[in-house]
């Protein structure tokens, strides 16, 4: 615990808003004089770290202009450090695993989760939202809208296994580290080598993909797999099969309402037309401050590069469409085999739409001449 006595002074002036620093300066006040605090008193600590994450969550609450609660509860036989339950609005902190951690830990959870916050006040919103963030939350709404559908057993057995790879998790731990890590280069250097040695233990531990800003590329083919029932999945695939069948579900997943028209999932024929509305409906010279995946750093972007991104998201998540893609622009052979080559499921699970694209001539021998 004296992880937390030696680090606070260093680390409180990362929560230092206006409307919080007065109570933090209370807090340090309170923890500075070492010699009274009994180690052994965990009443008492609990107290102290149970007014840390309240400090925390005002900060994040004032800093997003929401109201998000916690709540704190103690498991040895749950495995999680926290997690977010969306559906009430409160971020659930194990205090068994957090009364061991540094600050730095305890920071860096908080923000893993309040992005989950994030996450899911976008996935609710508009579509302009995540043109005045990130688009890559189109990507995110899909997998998750998808993992919501399973059962408790089928979504915990997917999850537990999949950790790494799920792109929602992998945005809320970069997220969380490079937020801290920019927080710490400011204020206090002392912890940019801490927070490295986390990013480097979360990649070797297999805590995040390290493929992941590959995937978060806007001209890569979104392409992973994950490993349910102990067989390998294509989980794009499984993914947007999902969300095709299921045109209800922009009821609660708003952002996912560009994909579809009249409750009919567009084709590759519809991009032109959403690209031209979008750009449209902004002044062409529109400049945004955005902090986006893969490395969160803000910066100014155009509404231009954002309508581009996110247009590229809807493209690459949809195995289809991204093949029309693929053939529309003339890709070499080489590069549409190793496309579907990635996809091995391809011919069977969407025979149909096989179909109405090699109705194309030029498309047909296109394929067939890949595959002859």
């Amino acid at each position: 615990m004296d992880k937390w006595i030696n680090k606070i002074d260093n680390y409180y002036v990362l929560l230092n808003s206006k409307n919080v620093h007065n109570n933090m300066n209370y807090f340090i006040d309170t923890i500075k004089d070492v010699n009274n605090i009994n180690y052994d008193n965990k009443e008492f600590i609990y107290k102290r770290i149970n007014y840390l994450i309240c400090l925390i969550i005002k900060y994040l609450n004032e800093e997003n202009n929401l109201d998000i609660k916690y709540n704190i509860f103690s498991s040895s036989n749950d495995s999680r450090y926290a997690f977010y339950d969306y559906k009430n609005k409160i971020i659930n902190i194990n205090i068994d695993y957090i009364y061991n951690e540094t600050f730095a830990d305890l920071f860096i959870t908080l923000l893993h989760e309040y992005k989950h916050v994030l996450q899911h006040e976008i996935y609710k919103s508009d579509i302009k939202y995540t043109l005045y963030s990130d688009p890559n939350y189109l990507l995110m709404a899909k997998e998750n809208a998808y993992l919501a559908s399973l059962d408790d057993i089928m979504h915990y057995d997917t999850y537990i296994n999949n950790y790494s790879k799920l792109l929602e998790e992998n945005d809320a731990e970069r997220y969380a580290i490079y937020r801290i890590y920019k927080y710490a280069y400011k204020y206090d250097n002392s912890i940019i080598d801490f927070i490295n040695n986390y990013f480097n233990e979360d990649v070797n531990n297999n805590i995040i993909d390290p493929n992941y800003v590959k995937e978060m590329n806007v001209y890569y083919p979104l392409n992973y797999t994950v490993n349910i029932n102990n067989t390998k999945k294509d989980f794009v695939i499984l993914i947007d099969k999902y969300i095709k069948s299921n045109p209800g579900i922009i009821n609660k997943y708003k952002i996912l309402s560009i994909l579809f028209d009249n409750n009919s999932y567009i084709t590759y024929k519809d991009i032109k037309d959403i690209n031209n509305k979008l750009l449209d409906s902004y002044d062409k010279d529109l400049v945004i401050s955005v902090r986006k995946s893969p490395y969160y750093e803000e910066s100014n972007v155009s509404i231009q590069e954002q309508i581009q991104s996110l247009i590229h998201n809807i493209i690459r998540s949809d195995p289809i469409m991204y093949l029309e893609y693929l053939l529309a622009n003339n890709s070499n052979d080489k590069t549409i085999k190793k496309y579907l080559d990635s996809h091995p499921s391809i011919f069977s699970e969407y025979y149909n739409d096989i179909d109405r694209i090699e109705s194309n001539d030029k498309y047909y021998h296109r394929i067939r001449n890949i595959y002859r």
